[in-house]
């Protein structure tokens, strides 16, 4: 029913739950998580892809909230009206603005990664290559326009699990087993890839 009002295709994949490891699936090389297993199975189709659940996307966003508090003295998502901050009102200026930041950080991504590598380590649970991989699968301009797009509506949250390039198309791919789409999940659908006309699935994932 979620897929059906947001527009997007729903598909159902089999798999086998490892006996006694809650959550965990029969993978290629063992015990996987069901993202895991879901990538795996484009990954015998040919694709490329992370089933990092957003984390690789936040850690570039926190490197890009970085880069706007030093461009502009602010905290993203604030401005200052009468010498306090107060929430901002999504605008073109500001998401203008936090493209410069990202443009800041693609130039030199490495330094950002070294001197904040505890919290992508810990924190997000991201490596440098994550990073480096992440941006390569969803490419630059379109990176841009989502990053755009967050800032424009004020969209928080609600990445997919799986990030893939296949057949040359970039994928996005959330993946179910029991649960349904959350409202973050569903509100970046409708603000961010219904209107760049991105390509995001569900996978209900099943045991058999």
């Amino acid at each position: 029913e979620q897929c059906a009002f947001l527009g997007i295709p729903l598909s159902l994949i089999g798999g086998k739950m490892v006996k006694d490891l809650r959550g965990k699936w029969e993978g290629l090389t063992g015990p996987v998580s069901a993202e895991e297993f879901v990538l795996e199975h484009f990954k015998n189709m040919g694709a490329q892809g992370l089933a990092c659940e957003g984390n690789a996307q936040s850690a570039w966003q926190m490197a890009m909230h970085s880069r706007f508090q030093q461009r502009t003295g602010l905290m993203p998502g604030f401005e200052r009206v009468n010498g306090k901050l107060v929430p901002e009102t999504p605008s073109d200026e500001s998401a203008l603005l936090y493209i410069d930041a990202l443009r800041d950080v693609r130039v030199d991504i490495e330094g950002e990664y070294k001197s904040r590598q505890r919290y992508y380590d810990k924190l997000w649970r991201v490596s440098f290559e994550d990073m480096r991989t992440f941006a390569d699968i969803v490419g630059w301009e379109l990176l841009e326009k989502i990053a755009y797009m967050f800032r424009r509506h004020g969209v928080g949250g609600g990445w997919p699990d799986i990030t893939m390039r296949l057949n040359g198309n970039v994928r996005f791919v959330e993946v179910k087993v029991k649960d349904r789409l959350r409202g973050s999940q569903a509100r970046w659908v409708r603000d961010i890839a219904k209107p760049l006309g991105l390509d995001v699935s569900v996978v209900q994932l099943e045991a058999v």
